[in-house]
């Protein structure tokens, strides 16, 4: 459920960094503390699955991840 609202999140705003706090804020039912990793976590797990298919999730250091609309639309 949780891996499905994070991808839904990303596909839903191509293109766009969504910050980690921005992330947790959209997922229901999740709160986090300063040091925690789940979304990492569910990231990487994400990029195993996808990334056969060539979608790609970047990460911005200090920013955020980034899904690119060309890897969303298949282009």
């Amino acid at each position: 459920g949780a891996e499905f609202d994070l991808l839904a999140a990303l596909v839903g705003h191509p293109d766009r960094v969504l910050s980690r706090d921005v992330l947790v804020a959209w997922l229901k039912g999740y709160s986090r503390d300063a040091f925690d990793r789940s979304i990492d976590n569910r990231i990487t797990r994400l990029r195993r699955k996808l990334e056969p298919a060539g979608v790609q999730i970047r990460t911005l250091r200090g920013l955020g991840y980034l899904i690119e609309k060309a890897g969303v639309d298949g282009a």
